[in-house]
C-alpha cells in the first residue's frame, strides 16, 4: 500500500463513499476530502462537493498510484500525494474538512509545526 501520512488533516482513510457525501453535504461551502478507494485497494479517491447545502453536486476523483511516490490525477502525474491535493484545492478554491478524530493536542502541535515549515519554505522561494 502506498504511504500517505495520516497527519494530513484532509486524509480520511476509512470513510466510505456514502459517508463522504453525507459529511460534505452538511457544509455551506465547497469542500473536499481524500479517502482510500473502496473499489480499487491501494489507490485513493477524492470526493468534492460544490453548491448550496442539501443541493450539492458531488464529484469523485480517482487518484492512481503509479509508482513509488508517484500519483496520477486526471492526465497529470505528480511526484507527491500532497502535490495532487494542493493542485486541486488551489485551482478550484476548495477547502478541506479536517479529520476530527485526529484533533488531539499532539496532532494540533504537529500540524502547526508543519504549517510553519511550509510557510518558511514558501517564503524562501
Amino acid at each position: 500500500m502506498p504511504h500517505v501520512s495520516f497527519l494530513h488533516e484532509w486524509f480520511w482513510p476509512h470513510i466510505t463513499y456514502e459517508s463522504a457525501q453525507e459529511m460534505l453535504n452538511e457544509r455551506n461551502e465547497n469542500f473536499v476530502l481524500v479517502r482510500m478507494s473502496q473499489s480499487k485497494p491501494g489507490h485513493f479517491a477524492m470526493t468534492a462537493a460544490c453548491g448550496e447545502r442539501d443541493k450539492k453536486m458531488f464529484r469523485h476523483f480517482f487518484i492512481k498510484t503509479v509508482g513509488e511516490g508517484k500519483y496520477k490525477f486526471g492526465r497529470k502525474i505528480f511526484t507527491s500525494f500532497v502535490e495532487v491535493i494542493n493542485h486541486f484545492v488551489e485551482i478550484h478554491q476548495f477547502k478541506y474538512i479536517p479529520y476530527a478524530a485526529k484533533r488531539t493536542e499532539k496532532w494540533r502541535t504537529t500540524m502547526n509545526c508543519l504549517r510553519d515549515i511550509r510557510k518558511a519554505r514558501f517564503n524562501q522561494q
